[in-house]
């Protein structure tokens, strides 16, 4: 995700990139609140929308049609979920998340068709939605999505594939996807976020060497990677994550670990 926003950093501001903006700052938002979960992959995919708006759709009036209805349709997905919500508020809110996911897929199935990858997305994200309210007809559009001919989309679905099989303690079905994504070195589900969740399921499975050395990698790879100026890359998430894991879990290959760069700026 870094990456990504970078890009759209280095691009003139117009209507797409602000509505990529506004949507991807909610999503991180809830990022940060709920922790790991299939959350990251919205976020991801939010902001890769937006590179398509800004470098492949732009004065294409069906495709700016499909990115507000997209928009519309994350509004719900991003809503409060509140038992007891302020009377005199505006805010989007549900009661529980069951019934915010219903309303999801509702939003997302209104959308009709927009064209890809508009229409892969909205099937991506009914499918995540579908966990909550049908978990084995959401799984089921996991793994037809995970085939699909878009990457970005198949990516997507097989990391929140591998979540629900995490989940459900299916372990070995998840840690073959997370493989597969670690293996593939994509963009959008990183090495390092496939292989943070390859760690903590063998963490769960008793397999405290297994996770150490994965955990140790992560970070190790990460703290002497250099960026084009040929300085210390700025970490991801992911990275630090795993950096804190490992702590608690192995202080002294903790301990063995290239010094962090001292940020300078």
């Amino acid at each position: 995700m870094a990456k990504i926003k970078e890009k759209v950093k280095e691009v003139p501001k117009d209507v797409f990139q602000s509505k990529g903006e506004e949507l991807a700052g909610k999503l991180e938002t809830k990022i940060n609140q709920q922790g790991r979960n299939i959350l990251y992959a919205l976020g991801a995919i939010v902001l890769v929308v937006a590179l398509f708006g800004l470098w492949s759709w732009y004065g294409n009036r069906r495709a700016q049609q499909g990115f507000d209805a997209l928009g519309k349709a994350y509004k719900v997905e991003t809503a409060q979920v509140s038992a007891t919500p302020q009377p005199d508020s505006t805010t989007l809110t549900f009661p529980t998340e069951k019934e915010r996911a219903q309303k999801s897929i509702e939003a997302f199935q209104a959308m009709g068709s927009k064209g890809s990858p508009t229409d892969d997305i909205a099937r991506y994200q009914i499918a995540v939605n579908q966990l909550q309210i049908d978990r084995p007809q959401g799984i089921s559009q996991l793994q037809q999505l995970a085939g699909n001919g878009n990457a970005m989309v198949a990516a997507l679905a097989k990391f929140a594939l591998a979540q629900a099989y995490e989940a459900d303690a299916k372990y070995d079905d998840a840690v073959k996807l997370y493989g597969e994504l670690a293996a593939a070195n994509g963009d959008v589900i990183t090495p390092e976020t496939a292989n943070l969740r390859l760690a903590h399921i063998y963490e769960k499975q008793g397999k405290k060497p297994e996770a150490v050395n994965v955990l140790f990698e992560i970070v190790k790879t990460a703290r002497e990677r250099k960026d084009k100026e040929g300085k210390p890359a700025e970490q991801s998430s992911a990275a630090r994550e795993a950096a804190q894991t490992l702590e608690k879990l192995d202080p002294k290959r903790f301990g063995e670990l290239p010094k962090e760069a001292e940020d300078k700026a």
